[in-house]
């Protein structure tokens, strides 16, 4: 049950989940993890959904072994068959990191915002001539932007890493499963992405989101918050919306609540 990931979340990880997960899992759970596949009215018990708590509020090794091992019900009737037959233990992993993208993307489509943490998971960044980890600037804010019409600078309170070469951005992100990890964390098209820019608190976490168009950020921006009421900052209303987000970001440091113990 205590049992983490051997698996590190990075965006190759979900990507190759996504893939396994289509193959595997997609005609009882469904396209979006709602479980409406084709074969899910067969099933003794009608697949859950994988889009509200389920996925958040267990560990990751009470998870696993259910995926491993499959579940009965209190007759024995299999509910969902063993994947250790079709799946090894890193490619269970690998699903587990898909659904829980999808999931979050399927939040952010229908309630504007994440209930739960999402960690961003790493993805391969070229700095000048430099290889690099996104997760390089853990204790950093960072800004991933993938560039639409408007032009973007550096900001020194900030990491700004590009999806993408772009004018005036020293880091990038060329790498496709990078996109396509934007893409399900987002519930959007790659080619719907143009003009998002995401932020990414000091732990890791992701944070606010800002969509094209919306000139600026401001606090409305914040997808992941605490339950906290509003913290007072000993400041004075800000003109800066980025600051204010940063500022607040800074204020109200997430943690994952799971089986009802802080991680």
């Amino acid at each position: 049950m205590f049992h983490h990931s051997a698996v590190p979340l990075t965006a190759h990880s979900v990507v190759r989940g996504q893939q396994l997960y289509q193959t595997h899992c997609l005609e009882c759970h469904g396209p979006q993890g709602d479980g409406d596949g084709a074969l899910a009215q067969l099933q003794p018990v009608w697949p859950p959904t994988l889009n509200r708590s389920l996925l958040w509020k267990r560990f990751e090794g009470e998870l696993f072994w259910s995926v491993r091992h499959g579940m009965h019900d209190r007759y024995g009737r299999i509910t969902m068959p063993a994947a250790d037959a079709h799946l090894s233990d890193e490619e269970i992993w690998d699903v587990l990191h898909f659904v829980r993208a999808q999931s979050a993307g399927q939040s952010l489509q229908r309630e504007g915002l994440w209930p739960f943490p999402v960690r961003m998971p790493a993805s391969s960044v070229v700095c000048g001539h430099q290889q690099r980890r996104s997760d390089h600037w853990r204790g950093q804010t960072v800004r991933v932007v993938f560039p639409g019409t408007e032009a973007l600078h550096e900001d020194p309170r900030l990491v700004t890493i590009s999806i993408g070469a772009a004018d005036g951005i020293d880091c990038s992100s060329t790498d496709a499963d990078t996109r396509s990890l934007l893409s399900i964390l987002t519930g959007q098209q790659v080619h719907e992405l143009a003009g998002y820019q995401w932020l990414v608190d000091r732990q890791g976490w992701l944070r606010a989101l800002s969509r094209p168009g919306s000139g600026g950020w401001s606090e409305d921006d914040l997808v992941c918050r605490t339950n906290a009421a509003q913290v007072e900052l000993g400041q004075p209303p800000s003109q800066d919306g980025l600051q204010a987000v940063i500022r607040r970001m800074d204020a109200e440091p997430v943690r994952a609540v799971i089986a009802g113990f802080a991680h």
